[in-house]
């Protein structure tokens, strides 16, 4: 049970109950079903997204099977608090808050909040804005603790680490783990990830990394370092076999684009478990940066094209910071997320 607000409201919890149920099931009229359940107990806000979805899986979408896999392989702590925190304390609870800040202030609460514990890291790959910042300091571990205790308060309940290399902060799945009613995005180049670790992560369960990867062998290593992308595919073979909830991060550059959605690089990542995708263009850094890796505006066009080919193809979920801006309005910076960085800077 959740500790927000002190309340709980069962009825909203059955139904989700139902749509899980029904969504796992093979029969397609039951998982239509699913979604009117959705939709009944979703936000106006949200209400639109819920149709569209059930439109989609009506059409035979790979949605239907992104949410099959994430039903059945996903093991059930991971499941169950996925639900608790994302469905039930941002979708649900998160919303209304969010609503009443608006009502309130004329402020918009963002739908997630990005930190950078630290910005120190184990790799120093090309073109990484991390080396332009200082390494020598950690987030003070109240300041982070602060900032999600004031992020529930607005109703944020989805977090994103950054870095630097996250998981080189002291006892971050420790924090993790104390904060149950918010769920942890974890932004990892994938080379620290130990068995161990993997499963504190499957015990857990409001925790999913994104593991760092710019392409096949020979574009990974090229930017990464020799042997990161084998020590990375490993990483998501046994975050698969542990049954936690993982994508990938990728950096769109102008080496890279077309090998990005090309289904040799997609679907070993889907086999291994990947549900999610995060791509973000290259950008120049420091006073005398090089432009030659930066996307041409036909290298983007054709990067957006890919996208949503694998979008409407393929059982992953995979976002393009570039070509996406049109279904959220434009720039999502200061309106629906904000950056705290290591040094507690806005």
């Amino acid at each position: 049970m959740s500790r927000v607000d002190g309340l709980y409201n069962g009825m909203q919890r059955r139904a989700i109950n139902k749509m899980v149920a029904l969504v796992a099931d093979e029969d397609k009229t039951k998982i239509l079903r699913a979604f009117k359940f959705a939709e009944m107990i979703a936000s106006d806000n949200n209400k639109l997204t819920v149709r569209i979805l059930r439109d989609k899986i009506r059409d035979d979408h790979p949605a239907l099977l992104l949410m099959r896999h994430a039903i059945r392989h996903l093991n059930p702590i991971c499941r169950e608090r996925f639900i608790e925190t994302v469905v039930v304390n941002d979708l649900l609870r998160g919303q209304a808050k969010r609503n009443k800040l608006m009502e309130k202030t004329g402020m918009l609460s963002p739908l997630t909040i990005l930190v950078s514990p630290s910005m120190r890291c184990n790799l120093t790959c090309e073109g990484c804005y991390a080396s332009e910042y200082s390494p020598d300091q950690d987030l003070d571990r109240d300041l982070l603790q602060r900032i999600v205790d004031e992020g529930n308060e607005m109703g944020v309940y989805l977090f994103t680490f950054l870095g630097g290399e996250p998981l080189l902060y002291p006892g971050l799945l420790d924090f993790v783990k104390a904060n149950r009613d918010s769920f942890f995005q974890i932004f990892t180049n994938g080379t620290l990830l130990t068995d161990a670790m993997i499963q504190r992560m499957a015990a857990i369960g409001n925790v999913a990394p994104m593991l760092s990867i710019d392409g096949p062998l020979e574009l990974t290593d090229w930017r990464r370092g020799a042997g990161v992308h084998e020590r990375v595919m490993a990483a998501m073979d046994r975050l698969g076999k542990a049954g936690v909830l993982f994508g990938y991060s990728a950096t769109v550059t102008s080496r890279s684009y077309r090998a990005l959605v090309s289904d040799e690089f997609i679907d070993p990542l889907i086999e291994k478990g990947a549900l999610l995708g995060w791509n973000f263009l290259y950008m120049p850094i420091g006073r005398d940066p090089s432009i030659e890796l930066m996307p041409s505006p036909e290298q983007r066009e054709e990067f957006r094209q890919g996208i949503v080919r694998i979008r409407d193809t393929k059982p992953l979920f995979s976002v393009d910071f570039w070509g996406d801006a049109p279904w959220v309005g434009g720039c999502i910076a200061g309106r629906h997320y904000m950056h705290i960085t290591s040094e507690g800077w806005v």
